[in-house]
């Protein structure tokens, strides 16, 4: 989770989330992740790898969120 006044942000990250900037937006302050999400189906837990787009108000919000996102994957063990 990514806090800054409000929750901004919380996801289930895997060994194979990943987030890029959105070039075409830049002016937005833009990035978009994959990571997993869990849903219950008729009582079933279910996973789906889920996509968001997030914007930022400070280009150093960004660059922060995606430092902090990328050392949180890297720390992730890889399946055997």
């Amino acid at each position: 989770m990514f806090k800054t006044i409000r929750p901004l942000y919380t996801g289930t990250l895997t060994w194979n989330s990943k987030i890029k900037r959105v070039d075409e937006k830049a002016a937005k302050n833009q990035i978009k992740t994959a990571q997993v999400a869990y849903f219950e189906v008729e009582g079933k837990k279910v996973q789906v790898m889920t996509h968001v787009t997030i914007n930022f108000t400070k280009f150093e919000d960004m660059e922060l969120f995606e430092k902090a996102y990328k050392e949180a994957v890297a720390s992730l063990p890889k399946p055997q």
